[in-house]
């Protein structure tokens, strides 16, 4: 699959170095993708944050009374997520990357990720995520098909949307999907985002 589309290509970020300057993206209020999962989760579920950052979804769903596990690549995001969520019960975080999960097979009755995964990689991120969530749970994702900075950066990527499809229709079904682009900037400047948003059902 990654020689089929060989264009498909990921950003370039120290994010250890954004999370203790302040990343753009940590905020108190929850993604989109955690909102979107929300309707359908049973009372009690444990939830899988994939990519969960400094943690600002994972207290979203503590404090509504689920059990959540946060998983990222970045220690320093992680460092802050254990220290914002010391008061609360049933969350837990790791360091480690989406392509190998340190979660036995069907762990989760559902789980998400939000503007983390992209690039060549996807194609294990998405067997992963299927492994450990149980058989018809539930996953929302939000991610970046494209980012195109007005002047070229180490952050521009690009994951096809077919790519992306032929990578989750092997595992999920696809029940909501829908692409839009925005344009923000940050401190590498102006630029655009083409997004993808899901909703799926694990399909084993």
């Amino acid at each position: 699959m990654k020689n089929k589309y060989p264009e498909a290509r990921r950003s370039t970020h120290d994010f250890d170095k954004e999370y203790r300057e302040g990343a753009h993206w940590d905020t108190d209020k929850p993604s989109t993708a955690a909102l979107r999962l929300l309707p359908f989760l049973k009372k009690n579920a444990y939830l899988l944050d994939d990519g969960c950052g400094a943690g600002r979804d994972c207290i979203f769903f503590a404090k509504k009374g689920f059990r959540v596990s946060g998983i990222d690549m970045s220690p320093a995001g992680i460092a802050l997520a254990k220290q914002r969520s010391k008061e609360l019960h049933g969350i837990d975080f790791f360091v480690g990357k989406g392509e190998n999960l340190p979660y036995k097979d069907n762990t989760f009755d559902a789980g998400y990720t939000a503007y983390v995964f992209e690039g060549p990689t996807f194609p294990q991120v998405a067997a992963e995520i299927s492994r450990v969530i149980k058989p018809h749970g539930y996953f929302s994702i939000a991610m970046f098909l494209k980012t195109s900075y007005e002047k070229p950066s180490e952050r521009d990527s690009d994951t096809p949307l077919p790519f992306v499809l032929e990578s989750l229709e092997q595992y999920f079904e696809i029940k909501e999907q829908e692409v839009d682009s925005y344009w923000e900037t940050d401190d590498a400047g102006r630029h655009e985002h083409e997004r993808l948003q899901m909703l799926l059902v694990n399909k084993k």
